[in-house]
């Protein structure tokens, strides 16, 4: 019985050892990605001061770009999700304590919405800025200079966290995508699109505010968000076929299709909901008549 609980022993042991190897080659290639630094280049982008383009980046901020869905109502930060994956959460982005709005440049802020960079050069995780990489310079602009005047909120937010799972899938692949830098950097700004009720500006609005980054390229939907988000639905022009405008003015206004299901507690239309008539009518001209590409 002795021999048996020692060759036991033995066993449970160099599992152990195999286990905690393998955990550090995973917690070593997770750093050494998470630890990558990224220098975009910078493009000077003008951050005004005046009444109107503050309010102008207040409605982009509120109601296009959807910042409140992941940093909360004011903007203060808080939990997303606490799960096996990480505990992620958003930092408070106001001047009070423990938020970052204080410390900021208008240059860090610039880095961290277009181009997905924190201060010291390593890439956010999760934020959009695949969508917000095409935000054109005034509209960048206009959003700056609403965030840099934020009322100070007190609300110290715990540090984001990869746990071991999370740590596994990132070293593995599936999560590298959320380390931003890398694919924001590869994208360009919209400049040169007038706002109105076109087709070139429903899909720079269908751009920013992420309809293309959750639905995908082409519109047709597929999987998207958390690990328990359903698939994004089918929003191309031959998926909606049957719907027109009222329908579409009602999923964005009351969350509701046209045979008055709910839409999924994933889609943002609470906030999309507070776009105007017009920029909603663009996005709708642009999804019922163009490709995507």
């Amino acid at each position: 019985m002795g021999r048996v609980l020692r060759v036991a022993g033995y066993v449970a042991g160099a599992i152990a050892v195999l286990l905690a190897v393998g955990y550090g080659t995973v917690f070593a290639v997770s750093s050494r990605k998470l630890a990558e630094t990224h220098n975009p280049s910078l493009t000077t982008v003008v951050v005004p001061d005046d009444e109107a383009a503050i309010a102008w980046g207040s409605h982009l901020v509120n109601a296009v770009t959807g910042c409140q869905d992941c940093h909360g109502p004011a903007l203060s930060g808080g939990v997303m999700s606490d799960d096996p994956v990480a505990l992620m959460t958003a930092p408070n982005l106001t001047a009070g304590r423990g938020g970052m709005g204080g410390e900021l440049s208008e240059g860090d802020w610039v880095r961290a919405i277009r181009h997905g960079v924190r201060r010291d050069g390593r890439s956010l995780l999760v934020m959009p800025s695949y969508a917000y990489a095409y935000l054109s310079d005034r509209d960048l602009g206009a959003m700056v200079a609403y965030l840099k005047q934020l009322p100070p909120v007190d609300n110290e937010v715990p540090t984001f966290k990869l746990r071991p799972l999370g740590r596994a899938l990132l070293a593995a692949g599936p999560l590298e995508g959320e380390l931003v830098a890398r694919k924001a950097s590869l994208l360009a700004p919209s400049d040169g699109i007038e706002p109105g009720l076109s087709l070139e500006y429903g899909r720079y609005l269908a751009t920013i505010s992420g309809c293309t980054s959750c639905h995908g390229p082409d519109l047709t939907g597929g999987p998207s968000g958390p690990p328990d988000a359903p698939p994004a639905s089918d929003i191309s022009p031959a998926a909606l076929a049957g719907w027109d405008g009222q329908d579409f003015f009602r999923a964005m206004r009351e969350g509701r299709r046209p045979d008055g299901a709910l839409l999924s507690e994933y889609m943002p239309w609470r906030v999309m909901g507070a776009m105007t008539d017009d920029e909603l009518n663009a996005i709708w001209l642009f999804l019922r008549s163009a490709s995507p590409d």
